[in-house]
Formats: structure tokens, C-alpha cells, sequence
């Protein structure tokens, strides 16, 4: 009887297309988890606590999540270090700092949500495709819940990953690890506690913070002292990373000088990136800079300071910082 020895590539264009198909039905399935883990944490109304670990510290909170016939309502307070309260009705954000007797409004958006808050929900998972793989990668348990976990691996350099936990039954967040381009952590959420809201629960978002006048006021997006205006058209954008694009740009009168900034929010749909354009000052950022998961870039031309700053690694805040240019006329 005859044998047949296949070589080794023969072997592996015949066992390609099955390769293939198994990522393809990995990628499915952790898609379903993430738009499901995404519906939860905007629709379901719940409250736990949590511990944010980054820049080598380590923060406790608290949240607070309704979600009602008056539309989603949140409240993240720090349990520890500086006192601070976030507070979300519906798009409007405000943060309070009691201590400096501060106050800052601003509009809910991605960028502000991910700066006065460590919690991710991804908005856009059509987006996230054409440059992140998705994977499920086993279970475990977290806050007594059992979990799902889930990758979100980039397919370059110029972005993080991260890995979620989700829990199988109400599909929350339950613990999140942002990873940076070597796969190493960068900084990771991780609930204590997390539970569905009782009934009476959404009650607890009427006790809010006493504002009175020795607070400053500093409002981003309303108000007159620091009103955005539309953006100045002759700043543009050459050539950026793969997958970042422009989300939103204005300017905002300076609360300290004449003048305005210019500000430009770029995402390629997880990553966020702010680019700052401003009259040249003595100390401005020139090159490089990092804490933690952010990093920045700065660069002067002429008389103006550029400096993006974000989320990303640094190689792709100094690309998008130096792609900014001034289109004359």
C-alpha cells in the first residue's frame, strides 16, 4: 500500500482556511460580549465600588449609574486622596473638587468622559475593527462574579490594547486592563463591588455636593469667560496615524492672557488624542514627555506652541503633533 507524506507547506495552505475560520469565530464571539458589555453599561442602572490603579497609586471610587424616564445619570465620587465628585446628567458634566474649591462644567463627550473617569465602554466596535482583534480568552472571577475575558489587541505600534472582564450575567464591566504597545499594563480598573440599583436606590443622586460662591467656576464649553468658538479653519492636519481622525475642534479664550487656544480631539475610536494650539510661552513643552498612559509631544513654530497629548504611545502623539500646520491665505 502506498503512503502519501504531505510536506510541511502543503500542510499549512490546507490547514489555513481552517485557521481562518476559527479567528473569524473568536472575533464574533468577543464582539458579541463587547456590544453586550456596551448595552449594559449604558442602559442598566447599577452602583458598585472599584479601585483604579495607575502612575503607581491606587485610587478608590465609587459609581453610581441610573438610567430612567429622565435619561442616564451618573455619580463617581473618590473614596480616597483628594476629595472629588463627577456628576453626569444626561450631556452634562460637571466635577467638583471640594478641597480646591473648584468646579468644572463641560459637555459629556467620549474625551471628557475618559478624562474625569477611568471606565471605557467602547462606542463604536464597527470603527475598532479595522485595526484591533477581538478574542476571547477564558474566564474568571471577579467581585464574587464569574467573568468572561476579553482582548482587544491592536495591529500596530501606534495604539494600547486592553483586556475587559464581563460578567456572564448582567454583562458589566467588571475589571479593565489597558496594556501598552509591549503588552505590559498600563493601568487597570477593577470592581470591589457591582450590583444592579434597588428600587429607592436612584435616590442617592439627589444628594448632591454644597456649591456656593467660594468656588471657582471654570466652564469649558458654556458660559461666557471661557466660551468655545468656532475653530480657526487655516490650522489643519497632514498625514496621521492610520485609523485617527478628527472628532472635534474649537477655540477657547484664555482665562490668563489675551488670545485663545485652539483645541482639536482626535480618536481612532478607543485611543484619544487632543492637540493644543496656542500663543508661545516661556516653558512650553518642546519634545517629549510621559506619566503613566499618557503621553505628550510639543513642538513650536514661529510663535505658536503645539502640543498633543493622550492616551497613546508616544510615537503616535509626536506623529499627530507634527502633522499640524498653518494653510496660509
Amino acid at each position: 500500500m502506498m503512503r502519501y507524506r504531505l510536506s510541511y507547506p502543503l500542510m499549512l495552505v490546507l490547514l489555513l482556511p481552517f485557521s481562518l475560520a476559527a479567528r473569524a469565530a473568536s472575533d464574533a464571539e468577543a464582539l458579541t460580549w463587547l456590544q453586550d458589555m456596551a448595552l449594559a453599561m449604558q442602559q442598566q442602572s447599577y452602583r458598585g465600588r472599584f479601585v483604579f490603579a495607575h502612575d503607581g497609586r491606587l485610587d478608590s471610587l465609587s459609581l453610581l449609574h441610573v438610567n430612567d424616564d429622565k435619561g442616564i445619570r451618573e455619580r463617581l465620587l473618590s473614596l480616597n486622596g483628594e476629595a472629588r465628585e463627577v456628576l453626569r446628567e444626561n450631556e452634562n458634566l460637571t466635577c467638583v473638587w471640594p478641597d480646591s474649591r473648584q468646579v468644572i462644567i463641560d459637555r459629556f463627550t467620549a474625551a471628557s468622559a475618559r478624562r474625569l473617569s477611568p471606565i471605557w465602554v467602547p462606542k463604536d466596535l464597527q470603527r475598532l475593527q479595522n485595526h484591533y482583534r477581538f478574542a476571547v480568552e477564558g474566564r474568571d472571577r471577579i467581585a464574587d462574579l464569574s467573568a468572561v475575558i476579553v482582548s482587544i489587541t491592536p495591529n500596530d505600534d501606534l495604539r494600547y490594547g486592553m483586556k475587559l472582564w464581563i460578567a456572564e450575567d448582567n454583562k458589566l464591566m467588571l475589571q479593565s486592563m489597558l496594556l501598552d504597545e509591549m503588552g505590559q499594563k498600563l493601568e487597570q480598573v477593577m470592581f470591589v463591588e457591582l450590583g444592579l440599583l434597588q428600587p429607592g436606590d436612584a435616590a442617592l443622586l439627589t444628594v448632591l455636593p454644597r456649591i456656593d460662591s467660594s468656588y471657582a467656576l471654570v466652564q469649558s464649553h458654556t458660559g461666557d469667560n471661557t466660551a468655545a468658538v468656532t475653530a480657526d479653519p487655516r490650522w489643519q492636519l497632514g498625514e496621521l496615524p492610520e485609523g485617527f481622525r478628527l472628532e472635534a475642534a474649537y477655540r477657547k479664550q484664555r482665562v490668563d492672557a489675551e488670545g485663545f487656544v485652539q483645541q482639536m480631539v482626535l480618536s481612532d475610536g478607543m485611543s484619544s488624542v487632543s492637540v493644543f494650539i496656542e500663543p508661545a510661552t516661556e516653558g512650553a513643552l518642546v519634545g517629549a514627555t510621559s506619566l503613566g498612559a499618557v503621553n505628550a509631544f510639543g513642538l513650536r513654530r514661529g510663535d505658536v506652541d503645539i502640543t498633543a497629548i493622550g492616551e497613546a504611545p508616544q510615537e503616535t502623539v509626536k506623529r499627530i503633533a507634527e502633522s499640524v500646520f498653518h494653510q496660509e491665505g
